[in-house]
């Protein structure tokens, strides 16, 4: 059988992770949780996730900073990146080539949209 799809949600608050997966349960996708930044980039390399969440206030590390390395691994590069941030900054994530950007609170409506825009579910 294909290997599952995974979305890689990285976000440090499990109540976010328990939306995510919500969310994202009618989805082929399977939800993968991390809540420290700093395994990110690592753990990227080895699932290969169809797609990363990233929460972008975090501790010790923030989200721009984790994109930047994603986005500077030849092996992570390409995962689509949405990232996800209480503050308005589409233009930052889009600067650092977020492949979308979500206000939080994120709307399972937004978020669904979003991944039928990038091809990554089907509408």
């Amino acid at each position: 059988p294909p290997q599952a799809r995974v979305a890689l949600i990285v976000d440090d608050q499990p109540a976010a992770q328990k939306m995510y997966q919500r969310y994202l349960s009618r989805t082929d996708l399977e939800v993968v949780g991390l809540t420290d930044p700093a395994a990110a980039v690592s753990t990227a390399r080895q699932v290969q996730p169809a797609l990363l969440i990233l929460d972008v206030m975090m501790p010790r590390l923030d989200g721009w900073e984790v994109l930047q390395a994603l986005q500077l691994d030849p092996q992570t590069r390409h995962i689509p990146v949405v990232v996800c941030s209480a503050w308005g900054e589409p233009e930052l994530a889009r600067s650092l080539e977020a492949a979308a950007f979500l206000k939080k609170p994120v709307i399972q409506k937004d978020l669904l949209d979003v991944l039928t825009r990038l091809n990554i579910i089907s509408g």
